[in-house]
């Protein structure tokens, strides 16, 4: 450093060299200087690079090498090089093409209640027809598939993945048979027994079975549940699929049936290891292990045979004569990180010791600068004694009474974290450290989005720990990524293409996942953050393209106009740039915040931005998106949901809304709105105050119904016609016996004739229609009309004169109040057949008052249950565009004014005639995002179709109402069909 060379007095020149740490970091240069350097008694002239900060000085490569302090090996025992090579060739058919495990096919065996799932075939892009063709020919000639005719209780999806070498992989899907299948229990040796049998050994040698499990044969049944789907037919799997959960322990039994007689040998899975004391002893076992492959048709894989080693790696150790000692590799991650920055990545680091503080001794001790440091009050300053608190504690970390042994019978847990520039894991049990890990991410990687990128790096964790991981049954894997959890429990059709790379790439491994917090996650963390440098290797499972159509795509000219518009817009350009680049910690943008808030799952890929499998629209775009989208007539509940299965911005499900809602074609054809909410009005201030009149029509005759709203008392008179001369007369005759009423409430036709309304000026009351065409604005004259149908149909099947039904009713209890509508209007029961004793019907005071709040409670009850399924409509304004129902069709219309009546209003049509409406027979026209006069929409899908019929709701309306609908054909009221229960049916 230059304080050292300001010590010795060493002059320093001029370099143009420039210097950066692996996280490239720029390192600041002072100069350069030349120094005699004395090691081991051997002394050089070297050149130093002189930097600013204060670190201890290194030496480089070539200068190590002139020390000696490395040496280049260059050569190998040719006598070694040679003997293998003889083997080879000696025993070339053991090196060639895929062998065959002898003995009786593997039988697959399910469950009792394993059911059968079979999936459609995937389609194939047309240029990879011909390789795939050819792929299952090379399959089927060397036994590995059979095509299939005829039906297949099981079919499993197929993906083709490419390799760079232009050659393709056949894999299935084999969630669905995993499930069904029962494990086969055969024991897999523990790495300690594995090691125990290797160690004090010194000549070593290892032999890898050529394409694992395709050398094991599955019998008939087991071939019909490993059927898949390709554009030429069904094939089923003659060999071992990869990817089944039993394959592990089969393949163990398999490999041990035939070696595992063989001294000096031991086993793991398709790893067989050779370790003897003598070379001869060594050579003997080795030729003995090919003639046994040899004589049971079992091939190795030539390019992994090692041969006559010294030391070899087994299970992530290094055996040798010394004895086993774990691979510095594991430790180098923790040993390379760089020092905190600030007091984030000091409390990061500290939280990691505490993790493994009881290794540690004085631990308290040690770290107190570095807690000093952390205070709030205290200004981020970085000296000396930090860097040398840090170096003692990262040396013990990483010593060995930190990192346990590995215990293969003990549950293994990962915990996993992905970094904008890096991945991280550790490996652990029993809450102790096994390994660390970490890699940087390419620049491809780290284009990647949020969740791609934590998948990636549980790809890793697994891939890197491999020999620990494959094959074991008990591995939690931690993640501080939530959305991935989900992401792992969907079917892998469904997710986007890359994470269905990496998906597949995990599926030999059985693990579960679960989520632990970010602030948790201390030593993935923080190797994520400070990871190891890595070079790509070329990996075939990195450059997998997923081939298998599930779905269309654009065409060439769409895509280039779309991923155009996408680049272009605004705010999806942020959107793209914060995705390869990573997110800030909030944006203050506010058309960004919902992205900001999806970020884990968006990502952007051949200049498309995706949210998962759906495609971020552009603003520009979405006019044509909605269109598209509403060109299949669908109601709003069905378009929103086929949008989400393809299509994605903010705001979407409001467009859709906007954009159906102002399509007038759609609005002209569309159903009824919901019913309003239940008006409760107050009861009249006494008994034959208020009357609800209406016309009932029964066996084609005529009935005036008359009906009191408070008392409920019941009168219905026959009339020739429905003329106002005939009313008159009857209301004349009811009149005399009971008074004048102060409001009549009726439909329009006939009582809103003139007859009718100078009757009801000349006897001082009121006449009051409803709106046209609303039975529930005289909800009250329907139920009298109702209760003088039944009493009518039932004297004539009793055949017995009406009026003696009529007395019963009158003289009958309402329930909710306690009297009968006699008693509520004349204060005395009327004498019956069944009537008794002359007290009885003495005439008694009523508590009027009482019985209105009996009223007014009974119809909050009614209220409850009325409105559970109503809705409260928008509100008018005059000059609102809207349509409104006129007969069975929707016409448009304008609103004029507020009626006399709740909820009525006076509209104009285009020719200036006027008519009154309720508002439940008025929809408010909107101004959509476009013109939408080609389309039109099915609402029958939608909400309204769960609308029930109850009991009608009473409107009281105002009097002197003018006519409306003058060019429509008065009819009766609603003449609803009601289908009655069997148990009402007389």
């Amino acid at each position: 450093s230059k304080m050292i060379c300001k010590k010795k007095d060493i002059k320093l020149d001029k370099t143009n060299i420039r210097l950066s740490a692996y996280d490239n970091n720029i390192i600041p240069i002072a100069g350069k200087c030349k120094v005699e350097t004395e090691i081991n008694k051997k002394k050089l002239t070297v050149e130093f690079i002189v930097v600013k900060t204060e670190d201890k000085p290194i030496l480089g490569l070539d200068a190590c090498m002139k020390f000696d302090i490395v040496r280049r090996v260059d050569n190998i025992n040719q006598n070694d090089l040679t003997v293998k090579n003889a083997l080879i060739s000696k025993y070339h058919q053991v090196f060639e093409g895929l062998g065959k495990f002898p003995g009786k096919p593997y039988k697959l065996q399910l469950k009792d209640d394993a059911k059968a799932v079979t999936h459609a075939p995937r389609r194939v892009a047309k240029h990879l027809q011909d390789r795939l063709k050819n792929k299952l020919n090379q399959l089927e000639s060397v036994g590995v598939i059979t095509k299939i005719d005829g039906p297949s209780e099981w079919l499993h999806p197929l993906v083709i993945v490419e390799k760079p070498n232009g050659s393709l992989r056949l894999c299935l899907d084999p969630k669905d048979l995993n499930s069904q299948i029962i494990n086969d229990k055969y024991l897999i040796p523990t790495t300690e027994e594995v090691l125990c049998d290797l160690n004090g050994k010194r000549f070593f040698s290892c032999f890898d079975l050529k394409d694992g499990f395709y050398q094991v044969g599955i019998d008939e049944a087991s071939s019909k549940l490993c059927v898949f789907g390709t554009p030429f037919g069904k094939y089923a799997f003659l060999r071992l699929p990869f990817g089944v959960k039993v394959a592990a322990e089969v393949f163990q039994k398999k490999n041990t049936d035939v070696f595992g007689h063989i001294k000096g040998v031991k086993i793991y899975i398709d790893d067989i290891y050779v370790a003897a004391d003598t070379l001869e002893e060594h050579d003997a076992i080795v030729l003995e292990v090919l003639e046994t492959a040899r004589k049971n048709n079992i091939t190795f894989n030539v390019s992994k045979f090692q041969f006559r080693l010294n030391k070899l790696k087994v299970l992530g150790h290094y055996v040798s004569f010394e004895g086993v000692e774990i691979d510095p590799g594991r430790i180098n991650a923790i040993k390379n990180m760089p020092l905190p920055r600030n007091k984030t990545e000091l409390l990061k680091f500290m939280g990691t010791i505490k993790y493994v503080s009881k290794y540690i001794p004085n631990l308290s001790e040690l770290n107190h600068p570095l807690r000093e440091l952390t205070k709030e009050h205290v200004e981020w300053s970085w000296l000396q004694k930090h860097t040398d608190c840090v170096n003692r504690l990262k040396q013990l970390i990483t010593s060995a009474p930190v990192l346990a042994h590995y215990n293969d019978k003990k549950p293994l847990k990962i915990q996993t974290d992905a970094s904008n520039n890096g991945l991280g894991c550790v490996l652990m049990q029993d809450n102790r450290p096994i390994a660390f890990a970490s890699r940087s991410l390419t620049d491809t990687e780290k284009r990647y989005a949020i969740i791609e990128k934590e998948m990636l790096g549980i790809c890793h964790a697994l891939e890197h720990f491999h020999y620990f991981t494959y094959g074991k049954k008990n591995i939690s894997i931690q993640t501080d990524h939530k959305p991935l959890i989900n992401i792992l429990k969907r079917n892998i059709s469904k997710v986007p293409m890359r994470l269905q790379r990496m998906i597949l790439r995990v599926l030999r491994y059985n693990f579960d996942i679960s989520y632990l917090p970010g602030k948790d996650m201390l030593i993935a963390d923080m190797l994520s953050r400070a990871p190891l440098s890595y070079k790509p290797v070329n990996n075939e499972s990195d450059e997998y393209i997923i081939h298998s159509l599930v779905k269309s795509v654009l065409s060439k000219e769409k895509h280039e106009l779309f991923s155009e518009k996408t680049r272009n817009d605004p705010i999806l350009n942020k959107v793209i740039q914060f995705t390869e680049i990573g997110w800030p910690n909030n944006v203050a943008d506010s058309n960004l915040k919902v992205y900001y808030q999806l970020r884990h799952a968006i990502f952007y890929c051949q200049g498309l931005l995706f949210l998962g499998d759906r495609i971020i629209v552009p603003k520009e775009s979405r006019q044509t998106i909605l269109k598209c989208l509403h060109e299949g007539h669908l109601g709003i509940v069905k378009t929103k949901q086929k949008a989400k299965r393809h299509v994605f911005w903010p705001g979407m499900s409001t467009d859709i809304d906007n954009y159906i809602n102002a399509c007038n074609i759609c609005l002209e054809l569309r159903p009824n709105n919901p019913k309003q909410p239940m008006l409760i009005v107050e009861p009249p201030p006494r008994p034959w105050a208020l009357l609800a009149c209406d016309i009932l029509e029964f066996n084609s005759k005529f009935y005036l119904v008359t009906f009191d709203y408070f008392s409920k008392w019941l009168e219905f008179h026959r009339i020739p016609n429905k003329s106002s001369t005939e009313i008159v007369k009857i209301f004349n005759l009811i009149f005399a016996t009971h008074g004048y009423p102060d409001e009549i409430i009726c439909d329009n036709n006939p009582f809103g004739s003139a007859q009718l309304s100078i009757f009801a000026q000349e006897h001082n009351f009121k006449i009051t229609t409803s709106s046209p065409n609303y039975s529930r604005g005289h909800g009250m004259a329907e139920a009298g009309v109702k209760i003088a149908e039944r009493i009518l149909k039932k004297a004539e099947k009793a055949n017995v004169d009406p009026n003696i039904l009529v007395l019963q009713y009158r003289n009958t209890e309402i329930p909710e109040l306690g009297f009968s509508p006699a008693q509520l209007l004349f204060s005395r029961p009327l004498k019956d057949k069944i009537t008794i004793t002359d007290t009885h019907l003495h005439p008694k005071v009523l508590d009027y008052e009482k019985i209105k709040e009996k009223m007014i409670e009974n119809k909050k009850k009614q209220k409850s249950y009325y409105d559970r399924n109503t809705k409260e409509l928008p509100g008018l304004k005059i000059n609102d565009r809207i349509l409104f129902k006129l007969g069975n069709d929707w016409k448009q219309g304008m609103i004029e004014k507020q009626a006399e009546t709740p909820r009525s209003w006076w509209i104009k049509d285009s020719a200036d005639r006027r008519y009154r409406r309720n508002r439940e027979h008025v929809i408010i026209l909107k101004r959509g995002l476009g013109n939408s006069s080609n389309t039109s929409v099915d609402m029958a899908g939608d909400s309204n179709s769960n609308i029930q019929d109850h009991n009608e709701q009473v409107q009281v309306v105002p009097p002197n109402e003018d006519r409306a609908d003058t060019n429509v054909k008065p009819g009766l009221r609603d003449r609803r069909t009601i289908v009655k229960p069997l148990k009402y049916r007389d």
